[in-house]
Order: C-alpha cells, then structure tokens, then sequence
C-alpha cells in the first residue's frame, strides 16, 4: 500500500481524490466519510484500475500549523497555567498544559502567546476548550473577525 495522501473537503463539502496510479479523478460529497471522530483515513479502491489506496480526508475550515511557542492559559476565575502551544490556526489552537490545572468542555478560557515572527508579537485570545486528551486541550477562538493581521500572516508566510 502507497503513503497516505491528504485530502481537503472544500466549501461546498466536496472531496476530489486522485488515484495515484492511473490518475482517475472522483469528486464526492464528504459528508459519507463524516461518520466518525478522529480517524479519516479512507481506504479507496479506483473504479478505473481497480487500485487500493488510503487518503485521509481534512475537515478542517483552516490551516493547521505546528508550532512550539510557550503562553499561559486562564480561566474566568482568574487561574492559570503555563502551556506549550503545539498547533495553531485561523480558527483555533491546541496546546499542553504544563501545570496542574483543570479545564472543562465548552469552558470559556483567555490564551496569550508570544509568536516566534521577528517582531515577537503578543497574541490573547478568548477561546472555548473544544477537545481535551490528558494534558492537550484544543480551543476555538470566539471571535475570528478580531483575528489580526499578524496571526494571519505568520500562519501564511513563516516557515
């Protein structure tokens, strides 16, 4: 079996997978591969030549990037803790938690980090914790009109 090869869902929730030896295209409704959490890892077999690939499929609105960055979490009661930002996007952030500190879905929480771009810009946001596995959170942004320039163009531009 090939690698896996990413796949995007676009915003008319359409799916185009190639196959990697004959070169079929089949353009689908994704919403069929929304059928469960986590794993979108497809395994496809061409109508054309009969080849078995897997692609996973990306239901993500924005671009995922990993990062390294430190910041502190706090909650409305006004606690906190220090975090390790892992992934980072228009919508979005995960990190760890490197303290002991409880959170709770949908919770409200303030995220502040400092990019790693050449003027080392101070980022807070207010977000919803969305997903928590053991020590790694990830948060939805509330507001993506108040996104700033400078988060949108260290997620495009930086390496």
């Amino acid at each position: 079996m090939s690698e896996i090869k990413k796949v995007y869902v676009n915003e008319k929730n359409r799916v185009t997978i190639i196959c990697p030896e004959c070169g079929n295209v089949k353009v689908e409704n994704a919403e069929q591969y929304k059928f469960e959490k986590g794993d979108r890892n497809i395994d496809i077999t061409c109508e054309k030549c009969n080849a078995r690939f897997t692609v996973f499929i990306d239901f993500r609105r924005y671009y995922r990037k990993s990062v390294s960055l430190q910041g502190i979490i706090y909650n409305l009661d006004e606690k906190f803790s220090k975090i390790t930002v892992g992934n980072l996007s228009r919508s979005g952030v995960g990190f760890t938690i490197d303290d002991v500190f409880t959170v709770a879905l949908n919770e409200e929480i303030d995220v502040q980090f400092t990019l790693d771009d050449d003027d080392r810009t101070f980022i807070r946001k207010r977000a919803f914790v969305r997903y928590i596995k053991d020590n790694f959170i990830g948060a939805e942004f509330t507001e993506l009109q108040k996104f700033g320039k400078e988060l949108t163009f260290y997620l495009k531009y930086t390496g």
